[in-house]
């Protein structure tokens, strides 16, 4: 079997079936129905028997019917769609200022709780963000106690505000359960009317930080394990591990930097090397040697990790913080928007503050999205050339929704 011919959909095609008949006990109760949903949607991708949208080509009269999509995060095809709009819409709201990329984990001996209890994974999130705002305040143990009373003071024009775009992840290199966060972090902090530059980034101080939070986190959720999780603070003596990413130091190449990470499957295609109807076998990038490791399964087994990855139903897998969160990021990239208008000189006439502050966006078409992520367009014929016009769009459940002939 060719490698460019393997995909997921196949392995859960001949599969699948089977799998959740006999493991589906082993997920949480509350997420079978949704993952059940998933995969089927993501095996349904692009069937034309489920609904189609119908083209013809009126020099050579050939018809070319493309099927609907799933529009899943699953699946890999629909993720792919779902990231370049994502990146599209943020480049006008991320600040053109430099951006750190930074990934926060957890110990091995945390995430069998996360696994059970999913809703938990936005509170990492939460806690990075406070682990960077604690950063930008010059929070330690000594004065932690004072911060506290201020942050509940909600006088919230007495401390500094960072900013956050957060992602949690929960697959590994090897496709196995490992949640962590990425955080893409602005090099600027807030506070009032004031905007400082915050290009140095400590992080000694949050691996601790991290560990200190995490740690009482965890003893909160699991009090009856106090005395075993205090003891990771030796375990751990430096802290918990925080890998710091690239400098990005334009808006654009933030966004997209964070958009590999937003919606990617658990696995990409092309790390497949084999199939053979029973096992899987692929490769990853070992984090401790940073050399390939192939790694061989069966296809249950492969199933059963990547389902593992399936997001709880709503869950947000973005979230943005500070100066990226609702009113306040608006505000800020009005300030941006008129610095950047008063170092233009104001030489332009059509150089207006609301242009430098806010663009206009417009989502894009389905063939400019088919152009931009494989090279191809989806309107042209695939015998002359010539662009297609509209023929039918026909939906199992609904009919003919638009027929050229009858009109």
């Amino acid at each position: 079997m060719k490698k460019n011919k393997i995909t997921i959909k196949q392995i859960f095609e001949d599969n699948y079936p089977e799998f959740w008949k006999l493991n589906k006990e082993k997920y949480p109760e509350k997420m079978r129905e949704h993952m059940n949903i998933e995969v089927m949607k993501m095996i349904g991708c692009g069937d034309i028997s489920l609904g189609f949208v119908a083209y013809i080509c009126l020099k050579c009269l050939e018809i070319f019917k493309i099927g609907f999509t799933c529009k899943s995060r699953f699946c890999s095809k629909c993720g792919k769609k779902y990231i370049s709009e994502w990146v599209e819409k943020q480049v006008n709201k991320i600040l053109d200022v430099p951006h750190r990329h930074c990934v926060f984990t957890i110990p091995a001996e945390y995430r069998n709780y996360f696994y059970w209890n999913r809703e938990c994974l936005k509170d990492l999130q939460d806690m990075v963000y406070e682990a960077i705002n604690e950063f930008a305040n010059g929070v330690n143990y000594k004065n932690r106690e004072e911060y506290q009373k201020k942050k509940r003071s909600k006088k919230g024009g007495v401390l500094w505000q960072s900013g956050m775009i957060g992602v949690v992840h929960t697959f590994g290199r090897n496709v196995g359960f490992n949640p962590h966060v990425h955080a893409l972090v602005p090099e600027i902090k807030t506070r009032g009317r004031e905007v400082k530059d915050m290009e140095y980034l400590n992080y000694e101080y949050f691996r601790k930080v991290w560990q200190f939070k995490l740690i009482n986190y965890m003893i909160s959720k699991r009090p009856e394990r106090k005395a075993e999780y205090l003891k990771m603070f030796k375990d751990y003596p430096n802290g918990f591990y925080i890998n710091a990413k690239s400098r990005m130091k334009s808006a654009r190449g933030a966004a997209r930097y964070i958009g590999r990470y937003l919606a990617r499957p658990a696995i990409a295609e092309y790390r497949i090397i084999s199939y053979d109807g029973k096992n899987v076998s692929f490769w990853y990038k070992s984090h401790e040697t940073n050399e390939r490791v192939e790694e061989t399964v069966t296809a249950q087994v492969f199933i059963g990790r990547l389902l593992m990855h399936i997001d709880p139903k709503y869950f947000k897998m973005v979230r943005l913080y500070g100066v990226y969160a609702g009113s306040i990021s608006v505000k800020i990239r009005k300030c941006f928007g008129l610095l950047q208008y008063i170092k233009s000189g104001l030489k332009a006439i059509q150089c207006t503050l609301k242009i430098n502050w806010k663009k206009e966006t417009r989502k894009m078409s389905y063939r400019e999205l088919i152009i931009i992520n494989f090279s191809k367009d989806p309107r042209k014929c695939i015998k002359c050339g010539q662009l297609m016009e509209l023929w039918q769009i026909w939906h199992r459940k609904y009919g003919y929704i638009y027929d050229m002939g009858t009109y």
